[in-house]
This record gives structure tokens, C-alpha cells and sequence, in this order.
């Protein structure tokens, strides 16, 4: 069925593209109304179901030119969910909605398992859906030839959070055999969205642009440097072999980070909580134990009120907090 009201105010003449709205959670339909209401003013059909024989049914029936997979609030099922809407013969660009909280490495598995992109319920807006919808319909981000939207971050040109993934585990299978040493680095802009509200998305998406720039130019060619979120970056560092040389890579960072913005007439001042550590200090773990670990150090530093680092390969003592930038 069609969802929401408005479609006849679209000019005759302008293309119309099918959006098939798949919710795990029906009960969740609600809060999604007034986003799809206004998607389908900007010219986009959206058509909803509420199980997954039923996405792959109407995915097939070659009607629609995107999914957007509404996971719930309950992760692991909504996975499941997406597994099964994955096995169509026709495949189409999949925006996952992910629940608030949702981990990085949660994120991690559901764009392995299909999604070309995600948003979290607290980044939902007019704004975010529509545009996230026309980039999946760009037909230079869908041609491998002209743009790699499956890898490479549309607004900074880094690795995306599909390639941190695949980089990371290649790291690590590195490290069991050969002791590679790896550390990981997660690092949020502290009050990002106030940029957003004072001087719009524009310069918004400059800020991570230049802090994109900023960070490539403090770690060596072999480091991956990675957008994994809203305003989170992620860097794999190989060959760190003492907690030392990363307190000193992680204050390089810091320390660029911190040097005033340029956004119109106005400087900016900006700071970063982070969370790192050295696989070897936390005995050896897994990919997504790794990066769970560096996220709830990331979140301690974020939850003593941002500008400081927390290594997760420290005992809980007074050196485990520093200060970001002095």
C-alpha cells in the first residue's frame, strides 16, 4: 500500500522512484510517518511491509528502486530480517534505520550483510532520509566504475565503515600470524551538532572534511583512516608495538584536532573524546570484541565530558583519563 499523502502535489513531469519501506517492528511505523510523508513529496512512492517473504515478493516484482530496512529495537532479529530480504534474485540499494545505541560493530555487521548505508533513529530528519535516498538513486555512486559507494565515504573520501570492517579483519589475521601489533583508535568531534545548528550542514560536512585531512596527515600510508559514523573516525594502526607510541599517535591527532577552524569570517575551536588501545593489552580478542573494547573506552571519555582519552588497555587508575588537548 502507499503510505502517507501528498504524492499528487509531485509536477507530472517529474520522475518518480519506488521506495519499498520494509519494518521489522510495525509497531515502530509511527515515528517513521512524518520522514516518509515528506520522502514521497520529493518524489518518492513508498511502499510499506511488514515481513520479509512479503519485501522479497514486492522487491522481485521489479516495482522499486531502493529498500529501506527499518531494524527496531530489537538488533539481532532485524538482522535475521535483512539476511532474508538479502536472498532476493533482484538486489537493490538497502538504507538501514538502526536503533539509538546501536554499536559500531553492530553497524559493522549489518552493512557486511547488505546495507549500502545506514542512519540511526537519532540522526533521522526530512533532511537525512531524502538525501540518503538520493544518493542511493546517484547513478555515479551506484556505477563501480565511476564511484565505489560500497567503500569509500561520499563526504570525506576515507574508508567507510564496510571497509574499517574488512581492513580491520585483515589487520588482525596479519597480527595472528605474524605479530603485527595493531591498535585502533575511535575518535567523536565533541558537540558536533551545535556546528550543524550554528553554521549549518554545510559547514558541517566541512569540518569532517578538513578533521578527515587532519588526521591522514598525523599517521603513516599503511594506518587506515576510516569515517565509521555521524562524526566518528576510526584509524587501524599497524606495527604499534607499546602502549607509549600510541599515546603519542593519539596525542599527534588530538593535538592537530584541536587547532582553530576556518568556517566563513568565524574560527572554530574544536575537541575530540577518544578511545584506544593495543590488541595485544586486551589478550589477543576478536574483531568485534576489539572494537567493542575501544567503544566503551570512547563512551567512558565521552561520559567525563568530552576532550580526553581513554585507553581500553589500561587498568582503571588515575593515568587512564588524559586530557585531549591542553
Amino acid at each position: 500500500m502507499n503510505f502517507g499523502q501528498g504524492s499528487e502535489l509531485a509536477l507530472p513531469e517529474a520522475p518518480r522512484f519506488g521506495v519499498l519501506y520494509f519494518e521489522a517492528f510495525p509497531l515502530q511505523r509511527h515515528a517513521m510517518c512524518n520522514y516518509l510523508d515528506a520522502a514521497i513529496e520529493a518524489s518518492f512512492d513508498v511502499t510499506v511491509v511488514t515481513c520479509a517473504e512479503d519485501a522479497v515478493k514486492q522487491m522481485e516484482s521489479g516495482q522499486y528502486d531502493i529498500l529501506v530496512c527499518d531494524i527496531g529495537p530489537t538488533p539481532l532479529i532485524g538482522l535475521e530480517c535483512l539476511k532474508r530480504v538479502k536472498q532476493s534474485k533482484r538486489h537493490l540499494p538497502i538504507i538501514a534505520i538502526l536503533p539509538i545505541g546501536t554499536s559500531y560493530s553492530f553497524a559493522l555487521e549489518v552493512m557486511q550483510n547488505g546495507a549500502h548505508e545506514y542512519l540511526r533513529q537519532d540522526q533521522l530528519s526530512h533532511r537525512t532520509l531524502t538525501r540518503a535516498l538520493r544518493r542511493a538513486l546517484n547513478p555515479a555512486r551506484l556505477s563501480d566504475e565511476l564511484f565505489d559507494h560500497r567503500s569509500i565515504d561520499g563526504v570525506t573520501s576515507l574508508a567507510n565503515i564496510a571497509t574499517f570492517g574488512d581492513r580491520l579483519r585483515q589487520a588482525l589475521t596479519r597480527d595472528d600470524r605474524h605479530g603485527c601489533d595493531v591498535a585502533l583508535l575511535l575518535l567523536d568531534i565533541d558537540d558536533f551538532a551545535a556546528i550543524n545548528h550554528q553554521y549549518r550542514y554545510t559547514s558541517g560536512n566541512a569540518v569532517l572534511l578538513e578533521t578527515a585531512y587532519r588526521i591522514v596527515d598525523c599517521v603513516r600510508k599503511q594506518d587506515t583512516v576510516a569515517r565509521v559514523g555521524g562524526n566518528t573516525f576510526a584509524v587501524i594502526f599497524e606495527s604499534i608495538s607499546s602502549t607509549d607510541i600510541l599515546q603519542q599517535k593519539v596525542h599527534q591527532i588530538t593535538q592537530r584536532i584541536a587547532q582553530p577552524y576556518a568556517l566563513g569570517d568565524a574560527e572554530v575551536s574544536l575537541f575530540a573524546s577518544v578511545g584506544a588501545g593495543l590488541r595485544t593489552d586486551l589478550a589477543g580478542c576478536a574483531s568485534h570484541e576489539f572494537v567493542d573494547a575501544i567503544e566503551q573506552a570512547l563512551l567512558a571519555a565521552k561520559r567525563r565530558g568530552g576532550n580526553c582519552v581513554q585507553y581500553a588497555s589500561l587498568a582503571p587508575t588515575s593515568g587512564e583519563l588524559e586530557q585531549a588537548a591542553e
